[in-house]
């Protein structure tokens, strides 16, 4: 970490711009790292400090909810109006990422806009996952009717910081799904009691079908041990028995040799290495059987027609003496 400033000097100075990339790049993977970077941004030059600020958004692609450095406002200003969409694109990426508020209120607007190209929504929809926002929910609910959206928008109403709003739109809207995405909108509201709450009382008020739900539904409900769920299951469900100890036992057994077993066993070219490698010498393939087959039918043939010549040749013994 001390070194930190000399290599940001180095980038700032160097001839070579691909490893001005990679310092940027190394010194935006831990915190100390961005704070040090991101005030470098303030006082880069302009093309500069747009460039280094893709390798900064590139660094943290995969990353979600960073705490933001205190530099970054005067970034984000900056680059405010800038008519490079590449460098916009990435300014309004590493917002959502530290959780700019005034960014997200403009993303959930482009989310919720059905004018907006889809791969447009798509990105917004990722930004704000990746931002963790949590005042969406009453958009994400208003996507469950676009086809398009709304297979990503279930898991995300899944974990909703408002999972009344959330519970309240996937029960609305689970008669127009289809089979995956009930299944999906199902697995949502049976993960945690804040959401199976409301989907319990449902079934109880008879506003929602319990042929819907399976007993790997009801077993998951009961797997939250929630006092509350488990009594309102076993009035719109019923008891059910916990497994015998010997199903237990089985089931861990076989959980076992699953985990246990060879990666290679689970792998087809893998598996057909270590076969030929050990096993093929006693226990021949079909191919290998219809290989050695053909061989020994070759084999017989030409036995056969040697034998064939040879019993046709005349031998001394065999020819006529004449005087």
């Amino acid at each position: 970490a001390a070194d930190v400033p000399r290599a940001l000097e180095l980038a700032a100075k160097t001839a070579l711009p691909s490893l001005a990339d990679s310092i940027r790049w190394s010194v935006a993977r831990t915190a100390a790292g961005r704070e040090q970077l991101v005030a470098q941004l303030v006082t880069l030059p302009e093309a500069a400090a747009g460039h280094a600020l893709g390798v900064l958004a590139f660094a943290l692609e995969t990353e979600a909810g960073l705490k933001m450095p205190a530099a970054w406002p005067q970034v984000a200003a900056r680059f405010a109006k800038t008519t490079d969409a590449a460098v916009r694109g990435a300014s309004e990426q590493l917002s959502a990422l530290f959780g700019d508020k005034s960014v997200l209120v403009s993303i959930r607007a482009r989310l919720a806009d059905t004018a907006t190209p889809l791969a447009e929504r798509r990105r917004a929809l990722d930004l704000l996952k990746r931002a963790g926002d949590t005042e969406s929910t009453a958009v994400l609910v208003g996507l469950l009717s676009d086809r398009a959206l709304r297979a990503a928008v279930i898991p995300l109403l899944g974990t909703a910081a408002d999972a009344p709003t959330a519970a309240a739109g996937l029960i609305a809207n689970f008669a127009a799904l289809n089979a995956a995405d009930r299944n999906a909108a199902l697995g949502a509201l049976t993960s945690r009691p804040a959401l199976a709450l409301p989907l319990l009382r449902a079934l109880e008020s008879g506003t929602f079908d319990k042929k819907a739900l399976t007993a790997l539904h009801a077993r998951q409900l009961r797997n939250l041990k929630n006092a509350e769920v488990t009594a309102l299951l076993d009035r719109v469900w019923g008891k059910t028995a916990e497994s015998s100890a010997d199903m237990k036992a089985t089931v861990a057994r076989l959980r076992r040799t699953y985990n246990e077993a060879p990666v290679w066993s689970y792998e087809l070219a893998a598996g057909k290495k270590v076969f030929e490698k050990t096993c093929i010498a006693c226990h021949a393939t079909d191919a290998a059987e219809a290989s050695s087959a053909r061989t020994s039918r070759a084999r017989g043939a030409t036995a056969s027609t040697t034998s064939s010549k040879t019993s046709s040749t005349p031998t001394p013994s065999s020819v006529p003496i004449t005087s």
